[in-house]
């Protein structure tokens, strides 16, 4: 596992508190870029704009899945980071986090999606 913190390599086999310094680091500055890499095909990688938002990319494979979350929710992206470290698979994406706009048919779509796959697994 590497450990980039803006482009430079700042840690071959990070712990826990490694990945936590880091982020506190991106979290104190305006911009920032933050990348965990195992291997050639599996990364996490966060970006933090100057907005104060991230923009999290989990590259698994030939996939790369990705999310923006507010920088209320910097709590959740260093969890992402921890999980990841311990060879986990983060789940990017909580309903909690987001709502849907009522007038949008693809946000519609994307609920009644949702309430289905729910439904499907109680």
């Amino acid at each position: 596992m590497e450990l980039y913190l803006n482009g430079a390599l700042i840690g071959l086999r990070p712990e826990a508190e490694d990945v936590e310094d880091a982020f506190r680091e991106l979290l104190n500055g305006d911009e920032g870029r933050m990348l965990l890499r195992r291997g050639m095909r599996s990364s996490l990688e966060v970006l933090r704009g100057e907005d104060g938002s991230f923009c999290v990319s989990l590259e698994k494979g030939d996939a790369l899945y990705g999310v923006v979350m507010h920088e209320a929710l910097a709590g959740e992206v260093a969890k992402a980071l921890v999980e990841f470290l311990a060879g986990a698979t983060p789940r990017l994406v909580d309903a909690s986090h987001y709502a849907y706009e009522a007038d949008c048919p693809l946000c519609a779509a994307m609920a009644a999606q949702e309430a289905k796959a729910n439904s499907s697994m109680n």
